[in-house]
Parts: C-alpha cells; structure tokens; sequence
C-alpha cells in the first residue's frame, strides 16, 4: 500500500509540473527555418579522376547545404509581449483616453471589411487547448498500471512458490519418517 500511495504522489507531482509550465498566452506559429547541413560529396563530380579516388581511398570531402523546414514555435499572442522573465505580458497601450465610455471606432466591425479566415485564426489562438497534460496523465498511468500488474504477479508467484516448498518439505519428513521405522 505504502508504494501505491508513493507511486501516486510521484505521479500526481509531474503531472502537475507539466501543466504549470504552460503560458495561456502563447500562439503557436508556422514558420520557416533555414539551417545548414553537412553532407558527403558524390565522388562521381570529379569525373575522370573519380576512379583513381574511389581505387585510393581518398573521400571525396563533404559539402554544406542550405536547407528549410516549417517549423511550429510559440510566440506571444497579439496584445501581448515577452516580459523580462520570458513569460507573455499584456502590452501597455500608448493611447489613453479621458472618458471611460468613448467607443473606438477602430474595434467596430466595417461592412467592408472581411473577417479573417479560419487558417489565420487558427494560428494565432492560445494554447489553451494543448494535449501535454493529457499524454503525460496517461503515461503516468500507464506506468503505475504496469507497475500494480507486476506487483501482483510477482506476490502469485511468491505464494506458489512457498506452497510447493512446503508440499515438498512434508513429502521429504514423511519419508524420513518412514525409513527411520
């Protein structure tokens, strides 16, 4: 019982360490990434000489390409910026306004205007919604499952064990028994 409740707490204390560390105004965004790789050359560039190379030994050296690939990074959502501990802040505004109720006419909708598309929305919503608490929770149980699973297994099999020794110790002291008769 005692390493039921120790496994719970240890489990229920990451759990929790994963969910804290998530920013409810962080938005997640597609971008492209350049990043430079090293790969070897063909041998067959040096054309004639590829043969006598290939014969010797000698490498035909490495070449760095240039590459790309989308990335997803979180960034601060709009309206909010990076604080000097890395965490998302409201952005102060810079106007300030004398009357509380004033309507700005920026925020209404325009007929003429077009509401933004279901992709660009889709980018810059918070991750509120992320399924890192959730994979976590169920690893977790899993291992704690996995861990329950073989506690009892291994207690079955102990019980058997001390069943078929002590079957095996009658056996023997009953034909002690007999023989010293």
């Amino acid at each position: 019982m005692l390493k039921f409740f120790i496994i719970t707490v240890l489990s229920t204390s990451a759990f929790q360490i994963g969910v804290s560390g998530e920013d409810p105004h962080l938005c997640r965004k597609e971008v492209v990434v350049k990043y430079t790789e090293t790969i070897p050359k063909s041998i067959d560039e040096y054309g004639s000489f590829s043969i006598y190379f290939s014969n010797l030994g000698i490498p035909a050296g490495n070449q760095t390409v240039t590459k790309t690939k989308m990335e997803v990074q979180e960034v601060c959502c709009p309206g909010y910026g990076k604080s000097a501990d890395g965490q998302c802040v409201p952005s102060p505004t810079t106007e300030a306004t004398s009357d509380t109720k004033a309507v700005d006419s920026s925020t209404l909708p325009q007929p003429n205007q077009k509401e933004p598309s279901d992709a660009s929305r889709h980018s810059n919503q918070p991750t509120k919604n992320s399924h890192k608490p959730l994979i976590v929770g169920i690893v977790f149980g899993i291992v704690v499952l996995i861990i329950v699973i073989a506690s009892v297994i291994t207690w079955q099999i102990r019980k058997r064990r001390n069943v078929s020794n002590y079957e095996v110790e009658v056996k023997f002291n009953s034909e002690m028994q007999t023989a010293l008769l």
